[in-house]
């Protein structure tokens, strides 16, 4: 059925997303945010930003996954 294919594909698409907001979540240490610019943090607050809204931009099964890119 499409629906639970658009579900197990939105379920993969959190999963990476977790993923990603985990291997970041370091950013938010205050002692790490101390130690950087505010261009820096701002980067990054835009960053997992847009992890949090990235399975709600697909309204349905596509190949073409955009992911952010992980500021420097």
């Amino acid at each position: 059925k499409l629906e639970d294919a658009f579900n197990v594909f939105i379920e993969n698409l959190r999963l990476e997303r977790n993923r990603l907001l985990q291997a970041s979540d370091w950013t938010e240490l205050p002692s790490v945010r101390n130690s950087h610019s505010a261009e820096w943090a701002n980067n990054y607050d835009s960053y997992r930003q847009q992890l949090r809204n990235l399975p709600n931009q697909y309204t349905s099964i596509t190949n073409n996954i955009y992911l952010p890119v992980e500021p420097k």
